[in-house]
């Protein structure tokens, strides 16, 4: 099929009045070929793919053309889109998890063939990617991989709220700076968070499991994490990086008392994890899904006003609004362009980084950021790595969890790298990427994508340096190769699991 986008126009219907989201957009695509669509946060990305299936009823089509195969879409008429939204063309959202109705099971093919998109077709389907696809549609619409598929609930201080949809495009300038290992780069303004936390704190994980129960009533069971340790001092960002599913998100919510540990010790400054007001004044966390943090009936400057009743209610409303304004910026967000606005209104880089200044409101000794990254434009993520330096520097931990080694490389100490729920190499950040020993690690490295470069396969490991250090037989889960670099046997996941 070939689509042409001609002089496309789309406005936002607000209470402010209508809002031009895209303006004259022109681009063709043939049979065959993929369009690359960049842009910062509120550029119009997201705007732009919606409108070619007018997902969403807020938008009125202003002006231009969209010609599938011929046809022009009948764009300004929501009814007649039927006989092409998501059957001729459709659309694959930014964030599964807002995106799944979480009453049905994952696999909606035959609701997808009762609906006519796929009638008549052929019910043969490629082999999965997910070497435990078959967990992944359990009876009874059990979660996904233990609760890989539930909704965050937000950040821990405060109550779950449900996901606003529609990103109001709000074009910030571009900024490409650059970040220096450990230390934050300065913008001319002295920072407000110059002085030394009081009290820095001191995660240690100790040979951690977590076990979810599977099946139809709850009789099988899954290990998501299955005997993980390391530690993170104050000050100190240690990366936590690996493949979907591989066990990071269930780490951080352990961590942040979301989730209960089944076996092992997790012990922020020697004490067990306690949720509730004292502890996640120290301890916060931010969540790669921003729009499952947000209710959508309410503003969203209402996640501070939260934050104020909860902790700081004896805070005057002038010094409030000044603390909330400096925090808005800090994390490089205009105050008069996102306070006052309903989460449709701000796209999802926008919403993120307000989750951030939420988080950091608090004060906190130690900080779990998962993905938090991943819904900003590239100049907007040199802001928040060099503002996370700068918290760094004054005996913030942080627990970076992350799909991007780039980033994971840019200002961790150490890297902890996770496979099937077990710890496969752990330690110093250079000594990790710089001589990776476990073949996953290797294969991560290698696909890595590099312009003007074709994917090439990992370098094989000559010899199990597990084995080869004589650890197969000292009952430990790694071994210390060298200082402070740690491998495991090189056929894990499926050496030595934990068997619930």
């Amino acid at each position: 099929m070939t689509l042409t986008v001609d002089d496309l126009r789309v406005h936002y219907r607000t209470l402010r009045g209508e809002v031009r989201a895209l303006d004259g957009v022109s681009f063709g695509l043939a049979d065959g070929e993929i369009l690359g669509l960049a842009g910062e946060s509120g550029c119009g990305k997201t705007t732009l793919g919606k409108s070619l299936i007018r997902l969403d009823g807020r938008m009125r089509h202003a002006g231009g053309t969209v010609t599938l195969d011929g046809d022009e879409l009948p764009l300004a008429d929501d009814r007649a889109m039927n006989a092409y939204r998501f059957h001729k063309i459709s659309l694959v959202p930014q964030y599964s998890m807002s995106a799944l109705n979480p009453t049905r099971r994952v696999d909606v093919r035959g609701q997808a063939r009762r609906e006519g998109a796929h009638h008549g077709a052929d019910d043969r389907t490629a082999p999965p990617v997910h070497p435990d696809a078959d967990r992944l549609a359990a009876p009874g619409g059990r979660p996904v991989q233990g609760q890989a598929a539930q909704r965050h609930r937000g950040l821990p201080a405060l109550p779950a709220e449900p996901p606003g949809r529609l990103p109001l495009p709000r074009p910030l300038s571009p900024r490409g700076r650059a970040v220096r290992r450990g230390t934050a780069r300065r913008r001319g303004r002295p920072p407000p968070h110059r002085r030394m936390l009081e009290g820095g704190l001191m995660l240690t994980l100790d040979r951690v499991t977590k076990t979810f129960r599977a099946g139809a009533f709850g009789g099988g069971s899954t290990t998501a994490v299955d005997r993980v340790s390391f530690s993170a001092a104050p000050g100190e960002l240690v990366s936590l990086i690996g493949e979907s599913g591989s066990g990071k998100s269930t780490i951080g919510r352990m961590v942040l008392g979301l989730t209960p540990v089944s076996s092992g010790s997790l012990t922020p400054d020697g004490e067990r994890v306690r949720p509730g007001k004292d502890f996640y004044r120290r301890v916060q966390g931010v969540f790669q899904d921003p729009f499952s943090c947000y209710n959508p009936v309410f503003k969203a400057d209402r996640v501070f006003a939260l934050v104020r009743r909860a902790y700081h209610p004896g805070v005057g409303d002038t010094e409030w609004a000044d603390r909330v304004e400096r925090a808005v910026r800090d994390v490089r967000l205009d105050p008069g362009q996102v306070l006052g606005r309903y989460p449709h209104q701000l796209s999802g880089g926008q919403l993120q980084r307000l989750l951030i200044a939420r988080a950091l409101l608090l004060d906190p000794r130690f900080l779990v950021a998962d993905e938090i990254t991943s819904m900003l434009d590239a100049s907007t993520r040199i802001d928040v790595l060099n503002l996370l330096a700068g918290l760094k520097e004054r005996g913030l931990g942080v627990l970076y969890i992350t799909h991007d080694l780039s980033l994971g490389t840019c200002l961790a100490e150490r890297t902890v790298v996770l496979r099937g729920g077990r710890v496969v190499e752990r330690g110093d950040t250079q000594q990790v990427f710089g001589n990776p020993l476990h073949p996953y690690t290797r294969t991560l490295l290698a696909a890595v994508p590099r312009i003007g470069r074709p994917w090439t396969e990992a370098a094989p490991v000559d010899a199990c340096a597990y084995h080869e250090g004589g650890a197969a037989g000292s009952g430990e889960d790694l071994h210390e190769t060298e200082p402070d670099h740690f491998v495991a046997c090189a056929h894990l996941p499926d050496c030595g699991r934990t068997r619930p």
